[in-house]
Parts: C-alpha cells; structure tokens; sequence
C-alpha cells in the first residue's frame, strides 16, 4: 500500500501522467534549472510495490542520497505499475510499460535540461531501465536504434533478474527465452550487459573473473554497477542472475534470505557505500572542491579552521555549532548555544571564539559536504571502531568500539539510539556511534560498515547433489531414507564442503597471525605499540598478552584485535602475546623485548599496582612527577585536565588509593612538573570477589515492551543499597537512583544496576536493555522462506492411510506449498511454515490471531463434501531443528486444528481466527511453527490437492489486547 505521506507529488509544471515522486514541488523549471548541481537520478522501483511502499519503495534510497548531498531537484521516481500496486508479475509487463516509463525518462531529462541522468532500479526495475537504455518496444521487439544510451551516466542494478528467473519461469522472466536473450543482443552484437561501458576488463571489479568482459560496443561514456543480493528471492529462483557482464562493478553482497534480503537491498547503507561513488560522472556544472585543514579533535581557544577551494571565484558554506547533546528516550537530543552562517572563499578562515563543542558542516555549491566536531578549549570524547571492517564475517560477529570518557550510543539508522559500546550483528549492516560524556560534550558520529561473508548455495535434488559430488555416497543414502529420493533440499558451501545449515561456522585451516608495529630494540622514549591479528575468517579475534614474560592465557589481558599498548616507563620490557580465533585456535606465542632509556622526558605518573583481575580490594599508590607536583585526578571516566570539571580532585607528590568493590575501576591523572611539562596518566582494574549480593530483575533479562513496563529489582541477602541509572552511566555510592519501589518505564533504555553488602561489597554493575514502543494493534510476520516447505507421506506395499508404519516420505521445498492427495489417493502432502515471532512484545496479550495464504492453483476440489485445510501450531520446532524432517509430517504439535481454512479462490485469503490453545501455543521467545493440512469428512471425495505461494507470501497476523504492566 501506498504509505502516509506527501511524496505523491511533481512540480506543478512538470508534464507527467504518472504518480510518483520527483524534484521540488516549490521550485518552477527555471528555478529547477538553476539548482541542480548534481547528475539527476531516476530511482526505478520494483514489482509488487510503488515509489513509497513500504518494503519495496525507494524512499529510505532517497534519504541515502539526501544524505550524501543531493537536493529534492536531483531525485525523482515514478509509479510505472500504478499508483497503489502490489501485484504480482504478469505476462508482458515490460512491454506493457515500456512506453510509460521511457515517456517519464525523457520528461524529466527535458525539465532539467540535462542530456544524462543516472539510475539505481530494484528487480524488475532494473528490466525496465534496461529496456529504456536498449530500445525495448511495446511489442517486445527490441529497437537498438531506439537506444538511449546517451541518456544514461550511471546504471545501478540493485537485485534484477538479468539473466530471467530460471528456464521454468514463463513469458518475459523464462530464462533461455526469446526475451531474455535478445535483452542482451545490442546491434550487431550478440551478448554485451553493458553497451558503452567499461572498455578495460581488467579495470572491472567481479567476484569471477568470466564476469569480466569488453566488447566493440564499450567507449567508457556509461558506468555500469550490479548487486547481487545472495540468496535472496531473485537468486533463489536463478542463480547469479543480477550479475551483469562488463559492470565496472559486480558486487555480491548477504542480506539475509528470500524476500527479506530483496527487501534489504535497497534498504543497506552498506550497499549504497559501496556504489555512491560511481554516482555523479556527468554533474551539469563542474564540481566545487574543498578541503579544510583541521580534522575533529580538540583544540585550544580561537580555534581557526581555513579552506582551500577550487575553482578560483567559488565558496564554501558552512554552518557552525556550539552544542550539547543528550540521547533521551532512544532519540539524540541537541541543544544549540550558538549558531554561525556564512561562506568562505578560498583560504577563507572560520574563527570559533567560544568555548565548547561545536558541530560545523561545509557544503560546496554542488552539494558536497563535510562535516567535523571541534572541541575548542573542551575535550569532546575521541570514539574509535575497535573491530576492522575486513575481513567480512561469518554468523555473527561483535563489533566493539573504545572511547576515552563518556558513554558510548549506537544506532542502525541514525534515529533510534541504545546505551551500548558493543553490539553483536548477524547480518550485513552499517552502525553508527557516538559518545557523549556527563556534560553533553560529544565525539563525532563515527560509522562502519560490516560485511557478512556471502554464502555459496545450490538448490536441487538429493539425487542431482549426490551426481555432482556435493553429497558423498553415506549421505546420499542417509538422507534419501530420511526424506525420499525426490526431495529437493538446498546445500551451502562452508569451509570446503556442502552442509545443510547455512549459520555453520567456519574454521579456517590456519590459526591467527599476529603483526606489531615496532620490533624488538632500544627506545628512547615513551611510544605506543600496535597489535593487529589477521585471520582469514574471523573478522576480529581476541589478542591476550603479558609483560612478564609468562605465557598469555584467556586470563591474561587483553583487546580486541587491532589494540595498543603503552610503554611509558624506563626499563627493559619483555612482550609475549597471541591471538586466539573466534573457534579457539591459539596462535603461535610472539615474543618482543624493549629497552627504554630515557633522557630528559616529559614527567611521568606512575603506579604500583599494574592493571588486572582482582580477587579483593587493594591499596595502590599513584605519584607524580616529583614530590611537589599537583597531579589532578578523576574517577568518573572525565578529563582531569579540564580546570571547570566540577568531578576532579587533587593531590601533591603521591597519594594512596583504595580500589574496592566489584566491577571496573578507572583514575585518570593528569600532572605538570616544576618545569612546566605535562603529562597524563590512565589505570584501571576490575574486582571481582564473589561474595557480592546478587540483585534479581524482573522481566529477567530486559525484552521488548509497549507502552510501558514495570520492572522490579530485589537483592538476594542483606545490602545497603540497590541503585540503578537510565542514561547509561554506572550506578555508585553517588550516582544513581536508590531503588525503593518497582520502576514504571515508558521509553527505550538501558537500565544499569547493582547492590552493594552491608559490608561494602559491591556487585558487578548489570544491565538488561528495555525497548518500550507505543502500543500496535496489529503485527504481521512473514513465513522465512529457508525454513518453509512441504512433506508427503507415500504408503507402502500393504500399509494403512499414509501417516502410519510403511511409508516413505519425501520433502519439497522451493516457492510453493503443496496440501492435499499427491498421488491417486495414495500420498498426502502437509505444508509447514516458519515465524520468527520473539519480536512480540512480552507484556502484551494476544488477543487474537489468524494465518494469511495466497492461492496458487488446485486439482479435484478440496472442498468437495466439507474439506478444509486444518492448521496446527508447534512452539518451537516440530523436530529436533528448524530444518524439515520426515518426522515432522505427523510429530505432535502445541496445538492442533486451532484453526481452518474454507474455500480459496485467487489472491489472498485469511483462516478463521485461532482458538485459544493456538494464541497460547504462539512463541513470544522464538520460533513458531504451523503445519498446514487438509481434512475431509469420511466419504467425501479423495484426490484433491490445493496449492500455495510459499515463503514469505504466508504471513501470520497477530492483534494485541491491552498491555499487562
């Protein structure tokens, strides 16, 4: 459906017929004209869906180039299918909407006055901007000297079938058909993807080096990209059809399977980063470019920042800010001192008078923009990605990130914001993070993307497998017992070989190799020493190390790879450390001495308690650099250095500390000797002595919520207090609220908390994350297409009904489900879907529920004398995994018959509403899986047998009644 919004909308003396979205409805062509500066875009939508649908729509596309400087002027889509489709493909649509859309094309590149425009389509978007570009027909006749090649600077194919969806697909889409094979035909040659792309094979950048191709057609005037989306519900059907031979860019990329990773496509910064580049070749006016020549940091007072620009006469804007920043109730909150506005020629100078952090964002005349953060005479937190971007992973990886004070936020969309320094992905994904310390001063949004390492798959037969040597002779016959010798099953080439589970982990046959920036020698001063472990499958293993010469264990201490470490203490150091992967895999110990020898050296704070694990509290003593130096201190995690930090203390020479109670503990020092030198110092340990009380918390681990949630903390034995905090900073003896009554929340937080003994002990600070949204009235959670499939159970020589002892039973899977007789009366066939349904908020009711199916076709008439398709509901998994297994056909569920499914006809079609077994037998903490049967009366006629879109065309609804707080 088409989404609440103002999108529907063109300039009003833009000439179109069809809806859609484009340009700037306050501007007139001239003044459209005027303002572009970028390469226009045309966004091509794909099937099922129109230009602001909600899955399948191009506005999150949209707000990526926004982002990345374009104006409303520049980007524009239109509703090729209508205004409010959702249907599905029909015979000829590309040539039925040729025509409309080559019209749109041509309107728009008239209004702007631009000869080339660029374009990024999604699925059947991407056919239809190829027929534009090759001179496709309305009689489906393709017209090369209707081309419009010179029309087109950039082509981004997000997910399409270019090479059909497979030989049993029909019309258009059948692969090996007179369609898809004259798509690729262009004048006189007979297979080129890209006319007048890259004319260099060796310049293209493809997984496989076949994909690499020039021919007689290429003269480098169009840029050509293709993302294959692995696994998703294009690929599925064929195999590496979104490659496009001769794209300057083939990349694959796992979004996750069947229609949710084709939804992600054109959903994922990561994506959009890697082809945004090959965006704008052809700008209607030269580009601006600038630099200016202060980085984000933090300075002293006046700072001045100066630009360069080119060409000679242009500026520079810029917008400067003096804020404060806060994260409430999951959303960033700034507060403005001061905002300055201006423009800058070149070697232009921004004075920033004031102190405080400061936000200043430099635009060029053609929508560049940098952005960078200034502390001037304050320190705004420095925030570092610990976990490297490469290489990409497998199953999951934890991305943790460090900063120097304050508490670290994370964000995948820049909108929503959690209280969390590390954060565990399993799919591709780009975060955001930020760090804000107690007086609002906050480090620049940094971001990353993480690639998930495609997975390599085959779809096929067990006998088709076992032929291409993908299955060896014991699995073959294991299997072929288990599920019949015509199941079809999918098979993912993990480490090597082909396995069944596409989250098996990989173990590389290596164990990590670890590299240091300095070798072993004499060092005349205090220096950093960096340690990296490189890994071919674990994105980020863990590196242990020792200064005492002993061998590191797991207990020793420790980063994750890439870390540093300091030396800033004379003497002769000995360095062993080693890396151990993500499957334990130890590697070799690597051992450095360092002599320091120090001549005349900034002072040094020193401690004599080195950092570590504790078992108990101790003393320690920190001292400065001589006996009369005031060294300044904090315990808070902020900069000691900062003379209006109303949180440090000081002491002269030395001064004893006592380090007690579980958790972490951290003193920042800072210090000058009589000479004037300046020096910091930062140590930090962590206690843990077990006889803490420990604090129970109700819900038990956080959870999702909403409206509201009532959350209850009790300490298991005496203690002198329970404390929590909401904004992500570390309950203490002087931070935090005294719990003393149940805790009402009605936003999204991080709760932390602890209790300390009557004796002083102090546990271990905890959390649970809470998100409280507003109350839906309805959720829908589409069936996942990997786990979705169908079983028939075919009776033997002299056996009963089938179900019981003497069958065979065999699984399909693919994109139908099959319910009914499968072989004269003989054979039944039950379907089985699966709902990942942990997302359903924990205190809300169900109130009611119902399963929605899309009919595909049927034989016999299944509802002849009262049949119906019963369903029945398993908490869980039928068997033992989420795979289909032949005992799943008749394993006892949760709840059976809860509800039924009368007559179908085409389209979309819901069951009844579920019984209260089958509400209850819904899983609030995982997976939820139904079985589809068909039932009849005795005596009513047999061999019927109906037929369902499978995947995510099966959708279980939910209605929620009031919350329960």
């Amino acid at each position: 459906m088409r989404q609440e919004t103002d999108m529907n909308q063109f300039p009003r003396d833009f000439p179109h017929t069809l809806t859609g979205f484009g340009g700037d409805p306050s501007l007139n062509q001239a003044q459209h004209r005027e303002a572009c500066r970028k390469c226009p875009v045309i966004l091509m939508h794909g099937n099922g869906g129109n230009s602001v649908h909600p899955k399948y729509g191009m506005v999150i596309m949209k707000g990526f180039l926004k982002e990345a400087g374009y104006q409303d002027c520049e980007l524009w889509c239109c509703d090729y299918l209508g205004e409010n489709n959702e249907a599905a493909p029909i015979p000829g649509v590309h040539r039925d909407h040729i025509d409309a859309v080559r019209g749109f094309i041509d309107d728009v590149r008239a209004y702007l006055g631009v000869a080339r425009v660029d374009f990024i389509g999604h699925s059947l978007g991407c056919g239809m901007v190829n027929g534009y570009l090759r001179g496709l027909q309305p009689d489906g006749q393709w017209n090369s000297a209707d081309h419009r090649l010179h029309a087109a600077g950039t082509f981004v194919s997000l997910a399409g079938a270019q090479y059909g969806l497979g030989q049993f697909s029909s019309d258009e889409f059948r692969t090996g058909g007179e369609f898809e094979t004259l798509s690729h035909q262009f004048r006189d040659v007979s297979s080129d993807d890209t006319p007048s792309g890259s004319s260099d094979s060796s310049a293209q950048i493809a997984p496989i080096d076949a994909w690499k191709v020039a021919t007689s057609l290429d003269d480098d005037l169009v840029n050509y990209v293709a993302v294959i989306a692995r696994g998703d519900f294009v690929d599925q059907q064929h195999r590496d059809t979104s490659r496009r031979h001769g794209a300057h860019l083939n990349l694959v990329r796992d979004l996750g399977a069947g229609l949710g990773g084709h939804e992600k496509v054109i959903k994922s910064q990561a994506v959009f980063d890697a082809f945004k580049g090959y965006l704008n070749r052809y700008p209607p006016i030269p580009p601006v470019t600038f630099t200016v020549d202060r980085n984000s940091g933090n300075y002293g007072t006046n700072l001045q920042v100066t630009v360069t620009v080119s060409p000679p006469g242009a500026t520079v804007a810029y917008t400067a800010r003096r804020v404060t920043k806060a994260v409430t109730a999951g959303y960033l909150a700034e507060s403005v001192a001061e905002t300055l506005e201006g423009a800058l020629p070149h070697n232009g100078t921004l004075t920033l008078a004031h102190d405080g952090a400061w936000d200043v964002r430099f635009s060029s005349g053609t929508g560049d923009a940098l952005e960078r953060a200034y502390g001037v005479n304050a320190a705004i937190p420095n925030l570092t990605i610990v976990t490297p971007e490469n290489p990409p992973f497998q199953v999951s990886l934890e991305v943790v990130t460090s900063t120097d004070k304050g508490t670290v936020y994370y964000s995948t969309d820049k909108v929503g914001w959690l209280a969390q320094s590390t954060v565990f992905i399993r799919e591709t994904a780009t975060l955001h993070f930020i760090a804000i310390d107690a007086d609002g001063l906050a480090s620049p949004i940094v971001s990353r993307s993480f690639l998930k390492k495609p997975v390599e798959f085959v779809k096929a037969t067990l006998t088709e497998h076992f032929l291409a040597h993908r299955l060896d002779v014991g699995e073959y016959v294991d299997l072929t017992v288990e599920l019949g010798g015509n199941a079809v099953i999918t098979l993912y080439f993990i480490d090597n070989d082909w396995v069944r589970d596409p989250d098996t982990p990989e173990v590389a046959p290596e164990p990590p190799g670890i590299t240091l920036s300095d070798d072993s020698g004499v060092k005349t001063g205090p220096f950093t020493l960096t340690v990296a472990a490189h890994h071919a499958t674990d994105a980020a293993p863990a590196i242990h190390y020792t200064l005492d010469g002993s061998t590191p264990t797991r207990r020793s201490r420790g980063f994750t790879s890439p870390g540093r470490i300091v030396f800033d203490t004379a003497g002769t150091k000995t360095l062993k450390c080693r890396a151990r992967d993500a499957a334990g895999n130890w590697s070799d110990t690597v051992t450095r001495t360092y002599r320091l020898e120090f001549g005349h050296q900034p002072p040094a704070i020193r401690c004599d308690r080195p950092g570590g694990v504790y078992g108990r509290a101790f003393h320690t003593v920190i001292s400065g650099p001589d006996e009369h130096a005031i060294v300044y201190y904090t315990e808070d995690g902020s900069d000691p250095a900062d003379g209006r930090n109303p949180g440090r203390k000081s002491f002269e020479g030395s001064k004893r500390f006592h380090i007690r109670g579980n958790g972490p503990h951290a003193i920042l020092c800072h210090a000058k000797d009589g000479a004037g030198g300046e020096t910091a110092g930062a140590f930090g340990w962590r206690i843990d002595d077990h006889r803490y009380p420990e604090t129970r918390i109700a819900p038990s681990a956080g959870g999702s919520f909403v409206d509201g949630v009532r959350i209850e903390l009790e300490a298991a034995g005496p203690c002198a207090w329970t404390r929590y905090t909401l904004d992500g900073s570390e309950p203490s003896d002087t931070n935090g609220e005294t719990y003393t009554a149940p805790i009402l929340l009605d936003r999204c937080a991080r709760l932390r908390f602890r209790s300390m003994g009557p004796a002083g002990q102090l546990e271990p600070v905890r959390s649970a994350d809470f998100i409280v949204t507003r109350h839906p009235d309805q959720l829908a959670f589409d069936s996942d297409p990997r786990h979705t499939g169908y079983l028939v159970a075919r009776r033997g020589a002299g056996a009963g009904a089938p179900g019981h002892a003497g069958e065979a039973i065999f699984a399909g899977t693919g994109s139908l489900l099959r319910i009914g007789d499968d072989g004269g009366g003989r054979a039944e066939a039950r379907a089985f879907v699966h709902f990942d349904t942990s997302s359903l908020p924990d205190n809300a009711a169900i109130g009611n529920a119902c399963l929605e199916v899309t009919f595909h076709g049927k034989s016999g008439d299944p509802w002849g004398g009262g049949g119906t398709v019963a369903i029945d509901v398993q908490r869980g998994y039928f068997g033992s995994s989420r795979n289909l297994h032949a005992g799943d056909w008749d394993a006892a569920a949760t709840a059976e018959g809860v509800a039924q499914i009368g007559g179908l006809s085409p389209g979309t079609c819901r069951s009844d509403d579920f019984s209260q077994a089958g509400l209850q037998a819904i899983n609030r903490a995982g997976v939820t899986q139904i079985r589809l049967r068909l039932t009849a009366p005795a005596g009513a006629p047999s061999g019927a047998c109906l037929l369902l879109e499978g995947g995510a065309q099966v959708r279980l609804h939910v209605t929620l009644a009031s919350p329960d707080r």
